[in-house]
């Protein structure tokens, strides 16, 4: 507003210089002609005392027609100084207008905008809480759902497992509270037997002592008994099957199952009972044992669920 009120105003002042400047350009002419006009009078007259009077005569409308100009400006001058006051002021009124408006609007914007900061916030307050219950009971969910799955024995494992296992050294409790190593064999007939014996190289020494031989010896990895007191606890628990596997240096391989397998307690002296016998070994498995394995009855030929 204020550049179109200069514009504006440069334009007035323009249009009034050019105004006056064709004012004064015309009365320049006319007073030439006048005094052309003068001149001749005053030649064909040719008396002083008229020269004297019409010089005086010239004298006096040459000043009347100075000061008459000089009026003429003035009053146009104050007659222009005039309208651009009062367009000034017009203007200013304007812009005061303007300027009242402009805080009202931003002052409501303001509002609007605390009102929309201040809803903002509540529903972000609301949302973090949410979320924070939602984390919460989440990690509570979880944390009940993930409970550590202790199962008994290899077999266990391989049924109850929510991914395929691979054969392997896996924990177990056969007790359900004492953690054991153990290594399962997950492939042969179906999977899932718990492996009590493994020998293929003669790196581990198995002329052992009793209380040896209770808990266990050698290296799950590699050449190893389990324990009499183990193989003990598992039987003890259900009706197991006992698997023996054998091989030779010409990758000859042969097998027996027994269906019926437990070892008694150690006051029995851990007491062998054994008997259901299939398989293409024969009767000189006792002293050619390699690879002893057991799972429950229940669990052969079975896949996992």
């Amino acid at each position: 507003m204020l550049k179109d009120y200069s514009s504006k105003l440069n334009d007035s002042k323009e249009e009034y210089d050019k105004k006056m400047s064709n004012i004064v350009n015309n009365l320049e002419d006319k007073q030439e002609n006048i005094q052309h006009d003068v001149f001749n009078v005053y030649k064909n007259l040719n008396l002083s005392e008229s020269e004297s009077n019409f010089k005086t005569e010239k004298t006096d409308l040459l000043s009347g027609f100075g000061h008459r100009q000089k009026s003429l400006k003035l009053a146009m001058l104050s007659e222009y100084t005039s309208k651009l006051d009062k367009s000034q002021e017009d203007n200013n009124n304007k812009i005061l207008d303007l300027a009242t408006d402009l805080k009202s609007q931003f002052a409501k914007l303001l509002k609007d905008i605390q009102e929309e900061v201040t809803k903002v916030n509540t529903n972000s307050k609301t949302q973090r809480k949410e979320l924070e219950d939602w984390k919460t009971n989440l990690a509570n969910a979880l944390n009940d759902a993930y409970v550590e799955k202790r199962f008994k024995d290899c077999s266990e494992m391989h049924k109850k497992s929510f991914s395929k296992k691979e054969s392997g050294v896996y924990k177990i409790y056969p007790d359900g509270e004492k953690e054991v190593q153990a290594y399962c064999d997950m492939s042969t007939d179906g999977g899932g037997w718990t492996v009590i014996q493994k020998r293929f190289d003669g790196s581990v020494d198995f002329n052992r002592k009793w209380l040896e031989c209770e808990n266990g010896f050698g290296y799950v990895n590699g050449e190893f008994w389990f324990g009499n007191n183990y193989v003990h606890t598992l039987t003890a628990s259900g009706t197991y099957q006992l698997r023996i596997d054998i091989g030779d240096t010409s990758n000859n391989k042969k097998y027996a199952v027994y269906r019926i397998f437990s070892i008694g307690e150690a006051a029995s002296k851990y007491k062998l009972t054994v008997g259901g016998y299939s398989g293409n070994i024969g009767k000189q498995v006792l002293t050619s044992i390699f690879y002893i394995t057991l799972t429950p009855i229940s669990s052969i030929n079975q896949q996992p669920d």
